[in-house]
């Protein structure tokens, strides 16, 4: 919901804090901040079982094309049983992917079911100001 400006770049997290001072920080136990590595996402869709053109568009002023298709994913249902093996169910999420035409890097990813996401990428090796460590 709404706008979150985060950078990540290898193990670190980069954001603006409360009084809008951009700090780092390692991005250990966040595994959502997996999902949102270019390399990633691109052999993920790659093992997308069909994939649809979605077609053209533009996305932070850079030509688009658009497709859409689905990532293999594992959902783990705890067990009630204290001890018990967890439930393990295979199934396929839904994705559209926006690359740039120009460069091949994904501009736009919307994953669907069980957890709705957008994730906009932009200003691929832009200047970044100087960074304080977080604390």
């Amino acid at each position: 919901v709404g706008w979150d400006p985060i950078v990540k770049i290898g193990g670190t997290l980069y954001m603006y804090d409360a009084q809008g001072r951009l700090r780092a920080g390692p991005a250990v136990n966040v595994p959502f901040f997996d999902r949102v590595d270019v390399a990633w996402l691109r052999d993920r869709f790659a093992e997308s079982p069909q994939v649809t053109l979605l077609g053209p568009a533009t996305i932070e002023n850079a030509p688009c094309i658009g497709y859409a298709g689905s990532f293999a994913v594992s959902k783990i249902t705890p067990s009630k049983t204290p001890g018990a093996t967890p439930e393990v169910t295979h199934l396929w999420q839904p994705v559209k992917i926006w690359f740039a035409t120009g460069d091949g890097f994904p501009r736009r990813v919307e994953m669907g079911a069980p957890v709705p996401l957008t994730i906009t990428f932009f200003d691929f090796n832009a200047e970044m100001e100087p960074i304080e460590p977080l604390r």
